[in-house]
């Protein structure tokens, strides 16, 4: 199923939501050189693209238009003050924002990095990152998605 937009920070058992995750080009000014990349980025549309990373926040607004889909078999649980999912955000929006370098690609997102309750990051391991790699590679194949 592929991902709505959705409330960028949902309710939560595990406190307030203190940091939003922004937008990651929010501010920055790239101008020439972000047009230079996106310019080398282009890929035809269709093309997927997997993200092995933390959770994303799918509810910012530069992610609205993005086409997203979560990996079987995992989770999407973003949680604003955590540095997993800010940092799977902005990677997925660095990719796949309308401003992005591949806006045009659909997206598969394989969070591996999970947050404890208090936000603190917990790491994939070894065998977690293999076996996400190797669903994406599976998945991404045209006749699979």
């Amino acid at each position: 199923m592929w991902l709505r937009p959705i409330a960028a920070y949902p309710p939560s058992s595990r406190g307030p939501n203190p940091l939003p995750v922004i937008d990651c080009f929010a501010g920055i000014g790239l101008g020439p050189a972000l047009s230079e990349l996106r310019a080398l980025a282009r890929w035809p549309s269709g093309v997927v693209v997997g993200i092995v990373d933390g959770p994303v926040a799918t509810g910012i607004s530069a992610l609205w238009d993005a086409d997203l889909q979560v990996a079987p078999g995992h989770e999407n649980r973003p949680f604003a003050a955590g540095a997993a999912t800010r940092h799977g955000t902005h990677i997925a929006s660095i990719l796949f924002a309308r401003q992005g370098l591949i806006p045009e690609c659909r997206g598969l997102l394989a969070p591996v990095v999970g947050e404890r309750d208090d936000g603190a990051v917990v790491p994939a391991d070894q065998f977690m990152l293999a076996r996400a790699i190797a669903m994406l590679s599976k998945l991404g194949q045209p006749s699979s998605m």
